[in-house]
């Protein structure tokens, strides 16, 4: 393979704001909570640095690069349960309505990116 074709290969693999933001696919017909929480996994997309975008798509995919899109769904949990939760292998993000502010949905997912507890790691 040419090293030009290589390096535009890798340009469109490599995550960014915008191209993760279009990996998501919301649901067709969303409630204003709904509305309310998709906007905030959004602005969280638009400030983390590439680390972290990384982070983020391989807790959806199981791939730190651009593979797929990624299916959002929400659900219901108390405030003691609320967590962003992830199937890999069918690109799934499944989004807690409780988040009453954009600090909330950006803390739990920090949380969650920056603990070693989900990495997956192939032997």
């Amino acid at each position: 393979m040419p090293p030009d074709v290589l390096h535009g290969v890798i340009r469109q693999k490599t995550p960014t704001a915008k191209a993760v933001k279009e990996l998501l696919m919301f649901p067709l017909n969303m409630s204003p909570l709904q509305t309310t929480v998709a906007r905030y996994l959004k602005r969280y997309l638009g400030e983390v640095d590439m680390c972290k975008l990384q982070l983020f798509l391989r807790f959806c995919t199981g791939s730190n690069l651009i593979e797929e899109k990624i299916e959002v769904e929400f659900i219901e949990t108390s405030e003691f349960q609320r967590r962003p939760q992830s199937h890999t292998c069918s690109s799934i993000l499944k989004l807690p309505l409780c988040y009453h502010n954009y600090p909330e949905l950006r803390s739990d997912f920090n949380s969650i990116l920056t603990s070693s507890v989900w990495v997956m790691d192939i032997i």
